[in-house]
């Protein structure tokens, strides 16, 4: 009868564990995705050197989030690792917020490209809350890897939410 009660207390014990890893890593992983890392841009190289193709776009997801969405290549380089990350920086600031972005796979551009080099994992998404850039205005620059070298590619394109 004892046996039973310390199995019946392991089972309950090795079940809740399991629970509660299940939580902390789901928090741990949103919390992750969606704060923004405080970086310092004079730690990349800088893409004007490279050939680099990209277009992004601006949707308004809610009135909490927008969805930067967009691909980036390096001409003639087969994207051999995605870790593409997108940094919103203000003017004549060596400081940006980085946001990491996940994978959206996109044969368009392979196709448009018609290079002969595959460029399906070129493409990204990332959720940014309102609550970290409102009232703000800053620009969209674009990290990523070309043959294992870190890059930034800073664009033009502003990225500005409205309080309220």
């Amino acid at each position: 009868m004892k046996e039973e009660k310390i199995k019946k207390y392991l089972s309950m014990a090795i079940i809740a564990g399991g629970v509660a890893i299940v939580i902390i890593c789901t928090i741990y992983q949103n919390r992750f995705y969606r704060v923004p890392h405080h970086i310092s841009l004079s730690g990349y190289n800088d893409a004007e050197n490279i050939e680099t193709k990209y277009d992004i776009s601006i949707e308004k997801e809610n009135q909490d989030y927008d969805k930067v969405r967009g691909w980036i290549l390096a001409r003639g380089h087969e994207i051999a690792e995605f870790d593409t990350q997108i940094i919103l920086y203000e003017d004549g600031s060596d400081k940006g917020l980085l946001w990491l972005t996940q994978m959206e796979n996109r044969a368009d551009v392979t196709e448009a490209m018609n290079d002969g080099i595959n460029y399906d994992e070129s493409g990204f998404q990332a959720m940014i809350p309102s609550r970290y850039v409102e009232g703000k205005e800053y620009k969209i620059a674009i990290a990523f890897y070309v043959d294992q070298e870190r890059y930034i590619l800073k664009t033009d394109q502003e990225f500005a939410v409205k309080e309220g």
